[in-house]
C-alpha cells in the first residue's frame, strides 16, 4: 500500500478533522487507510461498500466520519450508488486487473520455485 508522505498534514485531512473536532484528524486518517487497505485487498478499484464502512470496527459512526470525507471542499472519498469511492485512488494503486495478473504471475512464480527447491 503506497500512502503519500503529506497525508498525515494534508489540507483535506485537516478540513475533514476539523468537521469532527478533537481527534478528528487522527480519525480521518485511520478510515482512509483502512478504506484503501480494503479496496487492495479485495480488489474494489477504490470502491468501499456501505456495509463494510457500517462495519469498519475500531472507529465508532464510521458512516459520519464517512461523510466528513465526502464533504464539499474534501472529497477523500465520494459518495456513489452503494458506497464510497477513493478519490483518486488509482493515481496511487495498481487496478485490480493488473493486481490479480501481478498475484497470477507471483502464484506461479512460487509453485515453480517449490517444485525446482523439492526436486
Amino acid at each position: 500500500m503506497v500512502v503519500h508522505d503529506s497525508l498525515l498534514t494534508h489540507p483535506k485531512v485537516m478540513k475533514a478533522g476539523a468537521r469532527l473536532g478533537a481527534r478528528g484528524s487522527s480519525t480521518i486518517i485511520h478510515l482512509h487507510l483502512w478504506g484503501i487497505a480494503y479496496a487492495r485487498q479485495h480488489l474494489t478499484d477504490g470502491f468501499i461498500p456501505l456495509k463494510a464502512v457500517a462495519s469498519c470496527g475500531a472507529i465508532s459512526k464510521c458512516s459520519l466520519v464517512a461523510e466528513a470525507m465526502c464533504a464539499r471542499g474534501v472529497r477523500l472519498w465520494r459518495k456513489v450508488k452503494g458506497g464510497y469511492q477513493i478519490h483518486d485512488f488509482h493515481e496511487y494503486n495498481p487496478t485490480a486487473a493488473a493486481e490479480r495478473v501481478r498475484r497470477e504471475r507471483s502464484r506461479k512464480y512460487m509453485a515453480q520455485y517449490r517444485k525446482a527447491k523439492a526436486e
